[in-house]
């Protein structure tokens, strides 16, 4: 009985404790992606795949449980880019693959002022929306096209679904602007690492391929 009891106190306190410091915010976030495109071309000596920059920007929306804790989602578009060259044939062209994603993480924090520091750690789940071509492409008979090319995404062939752990940690400053509580995330480095292919076993040879992307980011929040 008496241990039921002290459960029960210190669930009750922690509820209470959480209500007083829980705190909302919410915000937007842009930064650059340099992505590492991780496939082993075997045959294909002659095929080089080389790391490229792209883009990120979204939105965010964390709860602060206590002043050290709190849950993070985001919801970006977040560009995991590469080049392919292939020198016999003079082909040179960028690739812009444009994924949807959803982190949700533990955001771990440390203040000092109106100084924060934070550290980030979770899980991703996200959508390959869109790929274009940038450059010079021998598609046949000698032929280049140095256009916007758009990728037709194949069913048996691509999977677009995508998922993998997410890390990262940055500096935040907290000020009041027109009587209100903001914060300028000044900046975050956070790493997305795939767990998934992004080609399929559609074939007898199997042919994974894996994105891990590099991002830097500044964010403003406004806090409830």
């Amino acid at each position: 009985m008496k241990t039921k009891v002290i459960i029960l106190s210190l669930i009750s306190m922690l509820f209470v404790f959480s209500s007083v410091n829980a705190q909302w915010r919410i915000g937007v976030t842009a930064g650059a992606t340099y992505n590492h495109y991780s496939i082993d071309t075997r045959y294909m000596n002659g095929i080089n795949y080389t790391n490229a920059w792209g883009g990120t920007f979204g939105v965010l929306a964390q709860y602060d449980i206590f002043h050290w804790l709190g849950v993070r989602t985001d919801l970006n578009l977040t560009f995991k880019s590469h080049k392919v060259e292939i020198p016999q044939t003079g082909t040179d062209y960028k690739v812009h693959n444009g994924y949807i994603q959803l982190p949700i993480m533990a955001s771990f924090s440390t203040s000092y002022k109106k100084i924060r520091v934070f550290c980030n750690l979770g899980m991703y789940g996200a959508y390959w929306a869109s790929t274009q071509k940038d450059g010079m492409e021998d598609v046949g008979n000698g032929t280049f096209d140095d256009k916007w090319l758009t990728y037709d995404f194949s069913s048996a062939r691509d999977q677009r679904f995508d998922y993998g752990l997410v890390g990262g940690a940055g500096i935040e400053w907290k000020f009041k602007l027109f009587k209100r509580n903001w914060s300028w995330q000044i900046v975050e480095a956070r790493i997305y690492y795939s767990t998934q292919s992004t080609q399929k076993h559609y074939m007898k040879a199997d042919d994974p391929r894996y994105n891990t992307t590099f991002v830097l980011q500044s964010g403003l929040c406004y806090l409830f």
